[in-house]
C-alpha cells in the first residue's frame, strides 16, 4: 500500500472549545438548578421546574394561536439570605426566570423563541420580576412554541451563567 495515492484532501479532525455556543445544563422536572456565587463556586439562587402542562385547556376566552402548543411551567424559587451581591437576586426574575428568556428546541433540532403573549388566557400564579433575600416563591410562567414536546431552553440574559449559556428540560 505504500504506493496508494494520498487522498486529494483530508477533513480536518473538529475540534470544540471548553463550551461550545449551545451548551445548556440538562436537567429533569423536580431536579434543583441556578446561580452560583462567583467568588464561592457555593450555590446561590436555587430554583426547581416543577411541572411542565403541556396544552392545557383555556380558561378564560380566547384561542390558542394555529399551528401552536402551550406550556405552563411551575417553579420555586428559593433566594439566599442578604450579604454578598444582592444585584443577582433582586434581578433573577428580569434576567433569568422570565418569559423572554425561553425558547423550544423541537425533534427536528431547530429552536424556536418562545412566544409569551399567548390569546389563549390562564389564571396562574405569577412569578414577580423582583425577588427579596431569604425568601421562597412559587408561581407559573406560560409561553407558547410550535412544538408539542422537545427541550425547552432558558437562556440567561447576561450569556454565560454557571459555565453554560443556561438550563434545559425535556418535555
Amino acid at each position: 500500500m505504500a504506493d496508494s495515492p494520498a487522498p486529494a484532501s483530508v477533513a480536518a479532525v473538529p475540534t470544540t472549545s471548553a463550551m461550545a455556543a449551545d451548551t445548556y445544563l440538562k436537567k429533569s422536572v423536580g431536579q434543583v438548578w441556578g446561580t452560583r456565587d462567583p467568588a464561592t463556586g457555593e450555590p446561590r439562587i436555587t430554583a426547581w421546574l416543577t411541572k411542565i402542562t403541556v396544552d392545557p385547556a383555556c380558561d378564560r376566552p380566547g384561542t390558542r394561536k394555529p399551528g401552536m402548543h402551550t406550556l405552563v411551567l411551575d417553579f420555586t424559587v428559593q433566594m439566599p439570605a442578604a450579604g454578598g451581591d444582592p444585584s443577582d437576586i433582586y434581578a433573577f426574575g428580569n434576567d433569568v426566570l422570565n418569559e423572554t428568556r425561553f425558547s423550544t428546541r423541537g425533534e427536528d433540532g431547530f429552536t424556536n423563541q418562545a412566544e409569551y403573549n399567548s390569546p389563549c388566557k390562564w389564571r396562574v400564579k405569577e412569578l414577580p420580576f423582583q425577588f427579596a433575600p431569604s425568601s421562597k416563591y412559587t408561581g407559573q410562567l406560560v409561553v407558547d412554541t410550535p412544538n408539542p414536546h422537545g427541550t425547552l431552553l432558558l437562556t440567561a440574559a447576561n450569556g454565560y451563567l454557571n459555565g453554560s449559556l443556561g438550563w434545559e428540560w425535556d418535555y
